[in-house]
């Protein structure tokens, strides 16, 4: 009888045993198709914008509240950028047509007494479409980059009178433009083909760097975001600090630490819309001194990939680049294809995952 009581129960823990190596196998298979992104780069590279278009591929583009949210946004800076653009004017002493002078004079007026950010009333936004026609002003968003006058603005500056109306909604593209800074920590979950992704976004401005430290252990692949059109600009947080530099060494020192030191990386050279056309008037000499290709945008594309790519190179890991525009939807799927297909079937077949 106890012979018999024992079988049962051996049988029966063999069975549990089972069950249980059966959910372990499958955990681990769906861990193996689990990929977790560490989203990093400087303030401003578009680390959000590429977020957004997460948003769009992936959940269906943005609810209600994140369109209202980004109408007030949309609307304070367009109020913003025109007082921006007028210090520009001021401080280059550019002269402006009499009317455009008025139309200045005017903004000044009604933007100090309107309090509310959010708010546009007809007569402000008349205002702000005159002042934008005046070919001078257009001079002095040309000089935006000593003024931190964002390239976006001018989008906002041709749809005005559509932004000022009380129906405005904006679209995933006016959404995609508009930047609003992360701050803390933000996730965001999706499955392209078999492997679920989970991108890690955290806020690039240097007081929110510290925060990254709590994510590092996590990540499979780190994703780094560089916008190329910022050779010739300087930091919001510390003005004589060029930006490319700073994104330069940011990832030098990231890419080094013990937490990555078998990480591999994706770097995303961002904004190569801007960055042609900037490469035309603006020599990249102006950001390294051992740059001596002039304008030549191919010369100045593989000078700054090898710049990224030569600070973190070694044996552990593999890097991978792509150039990409991500306010352009079309080109972002092009890049997650990418980065599906090429890296991360590369980083499967070599058991890395």
């Amino acid at each position: 009888m106890n012979g018999s009581r024992k079988t049962k129960t051996e049988k029966e823990k063999r069975k549990k045993d089972r069950t249980i190596n059966k959910e372990i196998k499958k955990d681990r298979k769906e861990k193996e198709k689990e990929i977790s992104f560490l989203l990093l780069g400087t303030g401003e590279s578009g680390k959000s914008t590429f977020v957004k278009q997460m948003q769009i591929l992936y959940y269906d583009g943005f609810d209600e509240e994140t369109q209202n949210h980004y109408r007030n946004a949309i609307r304070s800076q367009l109020r913003a950028n025109t007082g921006l653009l007028i210090e520009v004017v001021d401080t280059l002493e550019i002269k402006l047509k009499k009317k455009t002078k008025l139309n200045v004079e005017k903004f000044i007026r009604l933007n100090e007494f309107q309090n509310e950010d959010m708010f546009i009333t007809e007569e402000l936004a008349d205002c702000i479409e005159s002042v934008w026609k005046d070919k001078s002003i257009k001079k002095a968003f040309d000089e935006r980059y000593d003024f931190q006058i964002p390239d976006s603005a001018s989008w906002f500056f041709d749809k005005t009178s559509e932004i000022a109306s009380e129906n405005y909604i904006p679209t995933d593209q006016d959404i995609l433009s508009c930047r609003i800074p992360t701050t803390g920590i933000n996730q965001i979950q999706f499955k392209v083909k078999e492997h679920n992704w989970n991108i890690i976004d955290v806020g690039g401005q240097r007081n929110e760097r510290k925060k990254w430290l709590h994510q590092f252990e996590e990540c499979t692949i780190l994703l780094y975001l560089v916008a190329m059109n910022e050779y010739n600009q300087t930091l919001y947080e510390k003005e004589g600090i060029n930006r490319l530099h700073e994104s330069l060494n940011l990832f030098k020192k990231i890419s080094n630490m013990v937490f990555f030191r078998h990480t591999n990386c994706v770097i995303l050279f961002n904004k190569m819309d801007l960055f042609e056309e900037k490469i035309k008037k603006y020599d990249l000499k102006k950001c390294f001194d051992d740059y001596h290709d002039g304008n030549d945008l191919d010369c100045a594309k593989e000078f700054i990939k090898n710049k990224f790519y030569q600070v973190a190179k070694n044996k552990n890991r593999q890097i991978f680049i792509h150039f990409m525009c991500a306010i352009q939807t079309e080109n972002i799927k092009v890049i997650i294809r990418a980065v599906q297909t090429s890296i991360i079937t590369k980083l499967t077949n070599t058991e890395l995952l």
